[in-house]
């Protein structure tokens, strides 16, 4: 036990060390020190207790028409930083029954005005007892803030592709105004047991890729399953059984042996 201690305490303090070294963390904000700081904390601890951690910060490339759920557990968040390792059952959410998504739906597939969206009337009816949503105080501001940035991120991805989003700043009004390690990020993604892809966090860049039908685009993940990472060392270690020899095609599977 007190062996494991200090395995930890010395992961802590390589991660602070590294942190600091590669990424300047003088003028990020609390949330974004954070959010690096422990990514690197996390995949020190990750190298010592599994035979096959993941660089939190490598893409995987998603079709997002295979991804059909995204996370809605308050437990889980993108502020925690990448590569999370967890257990358990996650509570997981159809995008279908996403007011944003089907929203998106409606504005881009059957052309409706925004104002006969479900996207606009979840939001409407959210300001009825919020000042301020997503750093706007009316709908009106809303409008011609978020919701204009949707139709020309929507516009950019259909006549352009799918640009990274380091490169294109694919950001709302609303972060831009606020430089951000997470908002720089790809969409980001968990992986369950079987391996299973949700959504944790990029929705409307997903969302529009899926619209569109683009074969693949960059993602992160957040967050893996234990037993997903448990499949992940054995066909990294050239080790498969009849239980993981299926997987060798998953995205973050495949990707590691490029």
């Amino acid at each position: 036990m007190k062996s494991f201690k200090k395995d930890i305490i010395s992961a802590i303090q390589k991660a602070r060390t590294a942190t600091i070294h590669k990424s300047n963390l003088v003028g990020l904000t609390g949330r974004d020190r954070w959010f690096v700081f422990w990514t690197q904390v996390r995949y020190n601890i990750h190298k010592m207790a599994y035979k096959s951690p993941a660089d939190p910060y490598k893409i995987i490339s998603v079709d997002p028409e295979t991804v059909d759920t995204w996370i809605n557990d308050y437990g889980i968040t993108k502020h925690n930083g990448l590569g999370q390792i967890r257990r358990g059952e996650w509570e997981v959410t159809e995008l279908h029954e996403h007011k944003k998504f089907n929203g998106l739906v409606e504005r881009f597939v059957e052309n409706k005005n925004w104002c006969e969206t479900e996207y606009y009337e979840y939001i409407s009816k959210r300001f009825r007892y919020k000042q301020e949503i997503e750093g706007y105080s009316d709908m009106c501001e809303y409008k011609e803030g978020r919701l204009e940035y949707i139709d020309n991120l929507y516009q950019n991805i259909r006549e352009n592709g799918y640009q990274r989003n380091l490169k294109a700043k694919n950001n709302p009004p609303e972060i831009s105004r606020n430089s951000s390690v997470i908002h720089s990020l790809e969409p980001l993604v968990a992986i369950d047991s079987d391996g299973t892809i949700h959504l944790v966090d990029g929705f409307h860049r997903f969302a529009i890729a899926k619209i569109l039908g683009l074969n693949n685009i960059p993602t992160l993940v957040s967050l893996r399953h234990r037993d997903w990472q448990k499949i992940r060392d054995k066909t990294q270690l050239n080790q498969p059984d009849n239980q993981t020899q299926k997987f060798r095609t998953h995205p973050d599977i495949s990707s590691e042996m490029r």
